[in-house]
């Protein structure tokens, strides 16, 4: 068999053309083990060519080749397939020569693969979140035509004005090149009224035109990429009978049968009952994207894998299918194992549909979440793991691992049944190392934060974490000859994370005539845990290391005092603390609640969290009060407010930037009663987890079942601006009873207050202490109806709200909160008296 494939595409657009995000699907993710791509340019090049070249293997420019001259250089190249990825089939001539084994247009590949021509990547520019739905602020529903009026077909004309006269109310935007009046002649003669065409002078199709449609009508010749475009953007896009049939396919067998229309009759009816059905048109904008993004069309790695395997069968042939699994096998393994889970799922899922053999359904399953494919991952879970004939065959490793894998993706994909599957995996770590055992109990612990569990509750299920140490011998403390008092921290997230904005302090500004300090990082290393670590006098990379390594590692170094910073997050270390490798042990900061071990001598909190007797008896540790647990330090050059956006943007804006894990429904019910009060009012939701199109579909079912206005609901996953995008939210809203620790902070030095509420737990009370801290107090509440109250209050008020926009970061600056000097004296104080 024949070492790699060599694949050759032709086009004339490798430039900047609105095929673009279509173009460079097919680069960037090629397997490298597999195939070679050489790249044919006809057309001219620009700024973007030089991306196209440098994701080719090889490059060949035949612009100024005759057709000959240009079959010769491909035929020299000697390629096993060579693809015309242009859509206006620029390589027919080529072709004719047959300068390649295979020569295929983009359309006999589309066959290939089920009708899909192109994926399309994500590139800079396009809008990362649901648009809203115009006809909340136009007046009504607008339809939206992107061919000249002159060149409609008598039918296609027949169709809008049959769509016009049930629907009275709608406007049709129709996109004109030049600003002439005529061109809606075709339309007036048709008796379509004046008053319902709105001419929009531009250069075709782009994101803020489509922020104008409600519903986009195919006539003429659509496009591949304004289909594309056009449901990305949320439009439901109607197909007339003379689009391209594969367009028609791809919306039925996505569930858009009634979008395909098979005549111009069915094609006004749809457009009929989506323009009556304006709850149905908000869903469908605030969705459309994800499912899109679901499809092979957006799911780039699920398109390249189809389109490799493809390429693969037209170079290869068939095989029997024991040659064919031997491959998949091999190649299979290799990927998984480089960390290449894209390709590794092409293979696994051919292998597995020939041999369901244990070790290709986990790494199968393992893939498909890498992948983000959070379902079907959950699904061959459940495959395994509910059949108790195949349970029985696991050895307890394999039983830990799939019940891991499960536990992991049903966080996200399957949240009411999370924490049965949490303790599942506690069952299934018991036979296994501490460390397996010490992980799975923690993150049970971690996600009550997130639930209305009262102290004594989430104390005691924290002093259960206790029981798994019973036998642990302490080590022998070593003689410290040393004259400084050795700092120690331990925690996972000396790197790039939240956690970075409160660390700094410890290693930058501590008194080095007193302290040395030590660095333990038992998570990833990046730039900035190299930065941390020049702070520091000795430092340790400790992933992957035992609780033992870890805490024989801070014998050695005679620290005097270690805190751990993460808890009972992952990967934290916190079980290293169970064998006393420091005099002192300090616990804070990183989580929310008491670590239940009674080898934890002291938690660091302040006076608003953890007022005095408030919950000392909910802590295994001695409490140790600071004036603010906190010290912020933001991301540098970051821009200031100018003032509250919904002075010009005309409504509020709500923002939720807390991570999804932390939304409970209580709070989407309170949140649900403050947009209906304000109904001149979004809400804009940012999150990692919105970046998993099956996360976004999930969120807007929860939400719609709760009563929730979705067509006013923008779901955005994480991108590089997320600190500015906090520019364009009003009022931000935290979650109860996990609030926003960091996040707070974002918002407030972003000019934008937060209204929270508190209890009486600890974990509760993160953001009152810091809006306490800056002297914001009043935007804190005990209840839910205080709660309502001061975010609708803040929402009535737009003077007020501006001044708080222009003034909080100054107030920030004169806190505790962000005065580094004086919080590490008193940090350090502590240190020296414990």
């Amino acid at each position: 068999m024949k070492d790699k494939i060599r694949v050759g595409y032709i086009s004339d657009e490798f430039c900047q053309v609105p095929m673009l995000p279509l173009l460079v699907s097919f680069f960037g993710m090629h397997d490298s083990d597999e195939f070679e791509v050489i790249c044919y340019m006809t057309g001219t090049a620009d700024t973007l060519t030089e991306s196209f070249r440098e994701a080719s293997d090889e490059w060949r420019d035949i612009s100024k080749c005759g057709d000959e001259t240009a079959a010769d250089v491909i035929r020299r190249d000697a390629l096993d397939i060579l693809v015309d990825i242009s859509e206006n089939g620029v390589a027919e001539k080529i072709f004719e020569r047959r300068p390649a084994q295979c020569c295929l247009s983009i359309s006999d590949m589309a066959e290939k693969l089920g009708g899909i021509p192109y994926g399309m990547a994500v590139l800079p520019g396009m809008p990362i979140a649901n648009l809203l739905p115009p006809f909340r602020s136009r007046g009504g529903v607008t339809l939206g035509i992107f061919c000249s009026p002159k060149n409609m077909t008598r039918e296609e004309v027949s169709c809008l004005k049959t769509i016009l006269k049930h629907v009275p109310s709608a406007k049709l935007r129709v996109s004109v090149s030049v600003p002439d009046a005529s061109m809606a002649e075709p339309l007036l003669s048709a008796g379509i009224s004046a008053g319902a065409i709105e001419l929009a002078v531009e250069d075709g199709m782009n994101w803020e035109s489509l922020s104008d449609v409600d519903v986009l009508l195919g006539f003429g010749e659509l496009r591949t990429w304004e289909l594309y475009m056009s449901l990305y953007a949320g439009v439901p896009t109607l197909l007339s009978p003379s689009s391209p049939l594969w367009m028609h396919h791809f919306l039925a067998d996505n569930g858009f049968e009634t979008w395909a229309a098979a005549s111009f009759e069915t094609q006004a009816e749809a457009a009929i009952r989506l323009a009556r059905g304006k709850e149905m048109l908000a869903k469908e904008r605030a969705s459309l994207r994800a499912k899109l993004q679901k499809t092979a069309v957006m799911d780039v790695r699920r398109f390249m894998n189809e389109w490799e395997a493809a390429l693969e069968k037209l170079a290869r042939g068939d095989e029997s299918s024991e040659e064919r699994l031997a491959f998949c096998r091999k190649n299979a393994k290799k990927r998984f194992q480089n960390g290449n889970f894209r390709s590794a799922l092409r293979f696994l899922e051919e292998a597995y549909a020939i041999e369901k053999s244990e070790e290709m359904a986990y790494i199968r399953g393992v893939s498909l979440w890498k992948n983000e494919r959070l379902q079907d991952a959950l699904d061959i879970a459940a495959e395994w793991l509910d059949d108790s004939k195949l349970r029985e065959t696991l050895t307890k490793e394999q039983l830990y691992a799939w019940c891991d894998l499960r536990a992991l993706t049903a966080g996200h994909a399957d949240h009411e049944n999370t924490e049965k599957y949490l303790l599942e995996r506690i069952e299934a770590s018991k036979p296994l190392a501490l460390e397996t055992q010490t992980g799975a109990y923690g993150q049970w612990l971690l996600s009550f934060n997130a639930k209305d569990v009262n102290e004594k509750e989430l104390f005691q299920k924290h002093c259960g974490y206790q029981k798994l140490f019973d036998g642990i011998t302490p080590l022998k403390p070593k003689n410290r000859n040393h004259g400084k008092l050795r700092i120690g921290y331990l925690s996972p997230n000396l790197n790039h994370h939240v956690m970075e904005y409160f660390v700094w302090p410890f290693f930058e500004c501590c008194d080095r005539e007193k302290f040395e300090i030590y660095g333990y990082n038992t998570g990833k290393i990046d730039d900035r845990t190299e930065t941390l670590k020049s702070f520091a006098k000795g430092w340790h990379n400790l992933e992957g290391k035992t609780a033992w390594e870890i805490a024989e590692t801070v014998r050695r170094d005679e620290i005097d005092v270690l805190v751990e910073l993460g808890g009972h997050t992952s990967k934290s270390g916190l079980a290293a603390f169970a064998y006393k490798p420091a005099p002192v042990q300090i616990s804070g900061l990183g989580y929310m609640a008491t670590t239940g071990l009674t080898e934890t001598d002291y938690f660091i909190t302040d006076g608003f969290i953890d007022p005095l007797g408030m919950n000392d008896e909910y802590f295994t540790e001695k409490l140790l009060r600071l004036t603010s647990q906190f010290c912020y330090r933001p991301r540098p050059n970051l821009p200031e407010s100018k003032g509250v956006p919904c002075k010009a943007n005309g409504y509020v804006t709500f923002g939720v930037f807390n991570n999804y894990l932390k939304i409970t429904d209580e709070m989407l019910c309170v949140w649900k009663k403050i947009m209906d009060i304000v109904p001149n009012s979004i809400m804009l939701f940012k999150s990692e987890s919105y970046s998993v199109p099956e996360m976004v579909l999930k969120s807007l079912d929860r939400m719609e079942k709760l009563g929730m206005d979705i067509g006013r609901i923008i779901l955005e996953g994480a991108s590089p601006d997320y600190m500015e995008r906090y520019l364009n939210v009003d009022i931000a809203l935290d979650t109860y009873p996990y609030p926003g620790g960091a996040t707070t902070c974002d918002a407030l030095w972003m000019g934008v207050p937060v209204v929270t509420k508190y209890g009486t737990r600890h974990s509760s009370r993160f953001a009152y202490g810091i809006l306490s801290e800056v002297g914001l107090s009043e935007l804190a509440s005990k209840d839910d109806e205080g709660y309502v109250e001061r975010a609708v209050g803040l929402a009535n008020d737009v003077e007020l709200l501006d001044a708080l926009h222009k003034n909080i970061r100054g107030m920030m600056q004169n806190s505790n909160l962000m005065n580094e000097k004086t919080y590490m004296k008193e940090v350090e104080k502590l240190y020296e008296e414990v």
